[in-house]
């Protein structure tokens, strides 16, 4: 009897074994724990928010850009200009460093054809209402023997201009170890053709007026060649000025090309 009489005190009401006395504090300790596990997860969620919100705006906006690149290569630029180079040059380097060509190899027989050939290599005169000098630049030594036909030559391209052609071009074999490398040169007479600097779309940040970004469709009929320099602004180390506006002061003894469209007119 007095031990039925302890079991039934013991389940009444208000009354607690001592293992349930044990687990009150048991379950307080993983509520607590449960809590600062939670607390733990908003706070490192709060650290991704704000560390991704501004990166995702800045890629977005980047991409959204007007650009005529594809999207692979304004990703690769994005990520060179906020902090990434090292990672972007440690893949290139990487990259092709694997795929280097191999050495040698069956040599070409013929090279490309570009231009028109020009004779003679000299300077000479040319009739055209009055008599003109025209100069020419030498034919290029071969860097590999024998030469091939043409090699070293150059040829016109383009209208004349004041009886002569002011742009010419050659190819030529540059790499004795590759073989199958081809160069191109272009070379330009200052005496019958203008330069033309157009800023570009985006650098050098600080160019004002940024001018039409481009050759105007008006002046298209003079344009011979145009090329771009490739550098962005804070890669070049030196300053750009166009139009009698310096947008970042010059150096002495460095030149410098910004990415811009430069022009060759007649």
């Amino acid at each position: 009897m007095r031990f039925a009489d302890r079991t039934a005190r013991a389940k009444r009401p208000g009354h607690a074994t001592g293992i349930e006395m044990a687990s009150g504090p048991r379950r307080l300790d993983r509520r607590r724990q449960k809590s600062r596990k939670r607390i733990r997860r908003r706070i490192v969620l709060l650290v991704l928010l704000a560390v991704l919100v501004p990166v995702t705006y800045s890629y977005v906006s980047t991409m959204l850009r007007p650009s005529s690149l594809p999207l692979s290569v304004r990703t690769i630029e994005w990520v060179r200009a906020n902090h990434g180079a090292w990672a972007v040059d440690t893949i290139e380097h990487y990259w092709y460093s694997w795929h280097a060509p191999k050495p040698g190899g069956p040599a070409l027989k013929t090279l490309p054809v570009v231009g028109t050939p020009v004779r003679g290599a000299s300077p000479h005169r040319v009739r055209k209402h009055h008599r003109l000098v025209v100069w020419r630049p030498a034919r290029l030594r071969p860097l590999i023997r024998p030469r091939l036909p043409g090699e070293g030559s150059w040829h016109r391209v383009g209208r004349n201009v004041g009886g002569a052609a002011p742009v010419l071009v050659t190819t030529f074999r540059s790499e004795a170890s590759y073989p199958r490398i081809v160069a191109y040169v272009a070379w330009v007479d200052h005496t019958r053709t203008q330069l033309a600097l157009y800023p570009g779309r985006y650098e050098p940040p600080n160019a004002s007026p940024r001018g039409p970004i481009e050759v105007p469709a008006g002046q298209r009929w003079r344009l011979l060649a145009t090329f771009n320099s490739g550098f962005t602004y804070k890669d070049g180390g030196g300053g750009f000025a166009v139009n009698g506006s310096m947008a970042t002061p010059l150096r002495d003894g460095l030149g410098q090309s910004w990415p811009t469209a430069t022009a060759v007119w007649t």
